[in-house]
């Protein structure tokens, strides 16, 4: 065997036992600050878990950091988890309603002072898992008139907080292991 091959075949093991992951793929189109759009999602972008930090609240919340055109556009949402659904595709209002059904936030932090305007959604399919990439489309318009269409594929990146122990959430005595 080739020192190369042995080499390949050591980095790839490595990666696997790091939990490493492919890199995020997508991309975005049309207008951004009133110029032509046009790049590819950063391989940064993720999603990861929000570990909840009270017993008070239900469940965990899901961070979705999107970026493109090394970092020209980049979005920053938090989502309830969410589960799976029956329907083919599941259709998400940007800017989230205030009605807390799809995203508590949805907030462009590059460029900077960019508010959203209502009309914008982003689709994913019912089969996704949130251990897992999640991919999907959004659409969205800015108020300083900017229109964009993107495509993404986020892997699952590493949770955020410590999980915690709940103890009237445990049914039977079993469940103390």
């Amino acid at each position: 065997m080739s020192r190369s091959l042995v080499l390949a075949t050591c980095f790839a093991a490595l990666a696997a036992l790091a939990g490493c992951s492919e890199p995020a793929t997508g991309h975005c189109t049309g207008t951004l600050a009133g110029k032509s759009f046009d790049a590819d999602i950063d391989p940064e972008s993720e999603h990861h878990t929000v570990q909840r930090q009270v017993c008070t609240q239900s469940r965990n919340k899901t961070r979705w950091a999107f970026s493109y055109g090394e970092g020209a556009l980049r979005i920053n949402a938090l989502s309830g988890e969410t589960t799976n659904s029956s329907v083919a595709k599941q259709e998400l209002f940007l800017p989230p309603p205030f009605d807390g059904s799809s995203f508590e936030e949805w907030s462009v932090v590059a460029p900077i002072r960019s508010e959203m305007v209502p009309g914008g959604t982003m689709t994913v399919p019912s089969n996704f898992d949130l251990s897992d990439n999640v991919f999907g489309t959004f659409r969205m318009g800015l108020a300083d008139g900017s229109q964009l269409e993107c495509t993404f594929s986020l892997p699952k990146g590493n949770d955020e907080g410590a999980d915690i122990d709940c103890p009237d959430e445990h049914h039977s005595d079993d469940d103390w292991d």
